[in-house]
C-alpha cells in the first residue's frame, strides 16, 4: 500500500472514527426509509445496500492486507456481511430486487465512502507531514 495511506489509518483518530460511522449510519438510514416507503423499489436503497455490502468486503481486505485489526474488521463479518445477503433476499423473495448492475455497485461504493473519503481528504495535508490527523 502506498505510505500515505497507511500514515492515514495510523493517524485516524477516535473522532474521525466516531464521524465516518455516524456518516455511514445517516447514509444507511436514509437508504432504509427510502427502501420503507417504496416497499423495497427504491433504486437508492437497493444502490446503498449493495455499497454496504462492498464496503464491509473492503474492511475485511484492509485487515488481511496489514494481517491484524483495522477499523471495521470487526463488524463486517458480524453485522455488515450477514445483513446484506439476508437484506438482499427480503428484497428478491418481495419481487422487488433489481439485478446489481456495474454502475449501481459504482454508484454504492461512493455512496458507502462518503464519509471514509471526506475524511481522508480532510486530514490529508496533516497525514503526509506525519502529524495526527485533526478534525476542525
Amino acid at each position: 500500500m502506498p505510505e500515505e495511506v497507511w500514515r492515514r489509518a495510523e493517524t485516524m483518530g477516535a473522532a474521525e472514527s466516531a464521524t465516518a460511522v455516524g456518516v455511514m449510519g445517516a447514509v444507511v438510514g436514509t437508504a432504509a426509509a427510502a427502501g420503507r416507503l417504496t416497499g423495497g423499489r427504491s433504486g437508492f436503497c437497493q444502490t446503498v445496500l449493495t455499497g454496504f455490502g462492498l464496503h464491509g468486503v473492503m474492511h475485511l481486505a484492509q485487515a488481511a492486507a496489514v494481517r491484524g485489526y483495522t477499523p471495521g474488521s470487526v463488524t463486517s463479518p458480524l453485522v455488515v456481511l450477514p445483513f446484506t445477503p439476508w437484506a438482499r433476499g427480503r428484497l428478491r423473495k418481495a419481487g422487488v430486487l433489481r439485478p446489481a448492475r456495474p454502475r449501481d455497485t459504482v454508484a454504492g461504493s461512493a455512496a458507502a465512502g462518503a464519509g471514509h473519503g471526506r475524511l481522508a481528504r480532510r486530514d490529508a495535508p496533516a497525514a503526509r507531514l506525519g502529524a495526527p490527523a485533526v478534525m476542525t
